[in-house]
């Protein structure tokens, strides 16, 4: 068991349309300038939903800066707003301005224990549809110096004989270029690591192989037997090895690209 100690404090960030970002940060006691990570949770998850407890506190072990929240959906849904805006709550558009928000906030210094942070660096960490939108967030925002993508969808689109939610249908619709995953992966200038498990369903799976295709350049980790949760469901009863395969291919990677200035250059002699 870790001996490390760590500070957490819960943060409540509102939103221009009325609604609320629920999260928490998680930093090692007497850090500073710590890389940060922002944990992005997937469309049918929350911030404390299975593994994320878990992997953030391992993340701030590990000596990084931790922000976990929930979409700003959640806050809608648990605060019985109209159905209207829960369902463009629910959309990808809302969910990047969701992350976006967060990566202001830590640029800007606005979250709890603030400085414990060096948000010079800054690593995005998503799983499913939450992986999608880091690496668009990613490609579009230069404050991001590294994403990794568990599980991540190639496609944002229903598969054949599956409707969409109407405001999620015209939302991909709208923003199908913005959209494109293996487009923006292929075009994206930071590091990325997508980790996929080999057991995952078979939609995601060639999803998987067209990112391989369009984006060689960057890392890619296979998990051997692991699902999409790599095992995990929900009440969290424990890690499994798929888990920590992948948690440990996260942390390496962040550690080798969140690195100071001072340090990459050392390396690089």
């Amino acid at each position: 068991m870790s001996t490390t100690r760590i500070s957490r404090e819960a943060f409540r960030a509102p939103l221009d349309n009325g609604l609320f970002l629920n999260g928490e940060i998680k930093t090692k006691d007497g850090g500073k300038d710590l890389p940060v990570v922002i944990a992005a949770h997937g469309f049918r998850g929350f911030k404390d939903w299975g593994f994320w407890p878990y992997v953030t506190d391992a993340l701030a072990e590990q000596g990084f800066y931790t922000v976990i929240f929930d979409f700003s959906r959640i806050d809608a849904a648990a605060a019985k707003q109209p159905e209207a805006i829960v369902a463009q709550a629910r959309t990808l558009s809302r969910e990047l301005e969701d992350l976006q928000t967060i990566l202001t906030l830590v640029r800007e210094q606005r979250l709890p224990l603030s400085a414990a942070a060096d948000p010079g660096r800054i690593g995005l960490l998503g799983h499913s549809r939450g992986g999608a939108a880091s690496v668009i967030t990613a490609a579009e925002q230069d404050a991001v110096g590294a994403v990794v993508a568990w599980n991540p969808p190639a496609d944002l689109t229903p598969p054949t004989g599956v409707s969409a939610e109407p405001f999620i249908a015209a939302d991909i619709e709208q923003h199908a270029s913005r959209y494109d995953i293996p487009y923006q992966l292929a075009y994206l200038k930071r590091p990325a690591l997508i980790v996929q498990g080999s057991a995952d369903g078979e939609r995601l799976l060639l999803g998987h192989e067209a990112l391989r295709l369009a984006a060689p350049g960057h890392a890619f980790a296979q998990i051997e037997g692991g699902d999409h949760g790599f095992g995990i469901q929900h009440p969290f009863a424990g890690p499994t090895p798929f888990l920590d395969e992948a948690l440990q291919a996260t942390t390496r990677f962040f550690r080798h690209h969140l690195q100071p200035v001072e340090a990459v250059r050392k390396e690089a002699r």
